[in-house]
């Protein structure tokens, strides 16, 4: 709907930025959105607690790269292929995700999920020195 128009869209959304009240509204809307987008993958997957989760976190990835990339084309007058941009931020989603999503990714549950380092360090240690000995712990 945006980029059908692209003037009239960064003329509102410089209002909407401009107006508490409209960007409240707009926060609103896209919490619903969500929401409802997630109600839909729900439906789909017609799984549990553990798929709610997962579609979820699908759904507020899929509407953060949605409202990202379209929020940097509005702040850029509107140029450039909007489509374009999202296809890539849907496929950095969709690379992220991946792995979770297909059940490859592994969890601190999971039996083979990887080695487990165990790092032990003095009690208000600066953090410098616990990544330091986390890097130490785990390099070949």
């Amino acid at each position: 709907m945006f980029t059908d128009d692209p003037a009239t869209a960064v003329k509102r959304y410089e209002l909407t930025r401009g107006v508490a009240p409209l960007r409240e509204r707009e926060i609103t809307a896209t919490s619903r959105y969500q929401r409802v987008f997630t109600d839909h993958l729900h439906k789909r997957s017609r799984g549990g607690e553990q798929a709610r989760l997962r579609d979820e976190v699908v759904a507020a990835a899929v509407v953060a790269a949605h409202n990202h990339v379209l929020r940097q084309w509005l702040r850029e007058g509107g140029k450039d292929d909007a489509h374009a941009r999202l296809d890539v931020a849907l496929g950095a989603v969709t690379d992220v995700l991946s792995g979770w999503l297909d059940g490859r990714a592994t969890g601190p549950d999971d039996p083979d999920g990887g080695d487990v380092v165990v790092v032990a360090v003095r009690r208000g240690a600066p953090m410098w020195r616990v990544v330091q000995q986390i890097e130490a712990a785990t390099l070949p």
